[in-house]
C-alpha cells in the first residue's frame, strides 16, 4: 500500500480571479502571483482530508499516519524491517543481546546500534491493539495464520536503505539476534517481504 502527500495552494485571502478581475482582463498577460494570497495545504487521497498546516510537511505527514491514520502495517517512518511476536521479551532485553556483539547507545524509549563502520540502526518497541492489527493484517496477506497472534514488535529503522543494503551485515546482525531472542517474523519496508523465525540448522554442525 502506497500513501501519497499532495501539497495544493489554498487561497487564504482573495481568490485569482477576484484580485485579477479587470486588472488583467483584457491584457492577455500571464497570472501575476504577487496579487493574491495563498499558502499550501497538504491531503492524503487515501484519507479526504486535509492535514493542518503545521503537519503539511512529507516528514509530518509521515509522523501523524503513524501515530494517528490506521493501523496499517504498510505505513513506515523511514525504511527498515519490523519483528513481529508475541511473549516477554522487551527492548532492554533486545539491547543487552545486541550489546554482545555490537555497539549500543540507549536512550528512555529506543537505542541505536552500529556493528563496526556500519550504519546506525533505531530500534523501538511497540504493544497493544494497534499492533494486533498490523501482525493481523500481514498473516491475512501472506496466508501466515501464526502472525495473527502477535501483540508486539520491534522496528528497527535507518537513514539510508541502499547503504543499509550495501553493507547488509548489520542488518543480518540485528535481524538474526531479534528473531533469535523472539521467535517472530520479519517484515521489510522496502518489498513487504515477510521471513520465518530464524532457526539453528542441525545440519551446520554449529
Amino acid at each position: 500500500m502506497i500513501f501519497y502527500l499532495i501539497l495544493l495552494p489554498e487561497s487564504v485571502g482573495e481568490s485569482w480571479l477576484e484580485a485579477t478581475h479587470g486588472e488583467r482582463r483584457d491584457s492577455g498577460g500571464p497570472p501575476d502571483p504577487q496579487v493574491w494570497d495563498a499558502g499550501l495545504v497538504a491531503y492524503v487521497p487515501q484519507f479526504g482530508v486535509p492535514l493542518a498546516e503545521a503537519e503539511a510537511t512529507f516528514d509530518a505527514a509521515v509522523d501523524v499516519l503513524v501515530e494517528d491514520g490506521p493501523a496499517s502495517a504498510y505505513i513506515w517512518p523511514r525504511d527498515g524491517f519490523r519483528v513481529y511476536f508475541s511473549g516477554p521479551a522487551t527492548l532492554a532485553d533486545a539491547a543487552e543481546r545486541l550489546k554482545k556483539w555490537m555497539m549500543v547507545a540507549e536512550e528512555s524509549d529506543r537505542f541505536t546500534v552500529q556493528w563496526g563502520d556500519g550504519p546506525r540502526m533505531e530500534v523501538t518497541s511497540a504493544a497493544g491493539p494497534r499492533i494486533v492489527a498490523e501482525a493481523a493484517e500481514v498473516a491475512e496477506d501472506h496466508s501466515i495464520p501464526a502472525m495473527a497472534a502477535y501483540d508486539r514488535r520491534f522496528e528497527v529503522t535507518f537513514d539510508d536503505l541502499n547503504e543499509a543494503l550495501d553493507e547488509i551485515n548489520t542488518m543480518i546482525e540485528v535481524t538474526l539476534h531479534l528473531q533469535d531472542l523472539t521467535g517472530g517474523h520479519v517484515q521489510r519496508s522496502w518489498n513487504s517481504e515477510v521471513s520465518p523465525p530464524y532457526v539453528d540448522d542441525p545440519a551446520d554442525g554449529s
